[in-house]
């Protein structure tokens, strides 16, 4: 499972709402072969998605073999489609769909997620007053049990090469936040 959320720096738009900048979200659900997972937890997830004022949807599909793309074109025309020419696993297809996003913060979603709870206020600002932000991760909750899979939010930044994790209280079964480790 992975729901993570990406600050792209240098693509800040300056839309002034409320004299205030905006910083445009784009959600980005990956799928391989996942017709029968998305019929069953994408329309929840678009509702909600829009609903948060997140417009801007890419289908990350790892060259699905099955009628994944047949059923989002017909179903959410809106849904941009990102499609890798060869199967190229989860981190290229990532990559090839936040290619073609304008937001300035990736949202990244598996086809099976679905965001019951979204703060979007909260992700714009901790971006915005943590310059040094690279990613952050939501509470994660499996569906069929409610089971913690991921205790409390969680959040990194990048220096001098490594990758540090800060969190506001302990996690379940993760690394020591104290701990930085490398990202290769």
């Amino acid at each position: 499972m992975s729901l993570l959320i990406y600050k792209i720096v240098p693509r800040m738009k300056q839309t002034m709402v409320n004299l205030k900048v905006v910083q445009e979200i784009t959600a980005i659900i990956t799928n391989y072969n996942g017709r029968s997972i998305l019929e069953n937890c994408l329309p929840e997830t678009h509702a909600i998605l829009v609903a948060n004022g997140i417009h801007e949807i890419i289908l990350a599909d790892d060259c699905s073999t099955d009628d994944s793309l047949d059923y989002v074109s017909k179903n959410f025309p809106d849904i941009i489609i990102s499609k890798t020419t060869q199967n190229s696993r989860f981190s290229i297809n990532c990559n090839t769909a936040a290619k073609k996003a304008t937001g300035d913060i990736l949202f990244f979603l598996n086809n099976d997620m679905i965001p019951k709870k979204l703060d979007i206020e909260s992700v714009r600002h901790i971006f915005k007053n943590s310059p040094n932000l690279f990613s952050c991760s939501p509470k994660i909750d499996l569906y069929e049990n409610i089971t913690l899979i991921n205790q409390g939010i969680c959040n990194g930044f990048f220096k001098d090469g490594w990758f540090h994790v800060i969190s506001d209280r302990p996690a379940v079964n993760q690394l020591d936040e104290n701990q930085s480790f490398p990202i290769l």
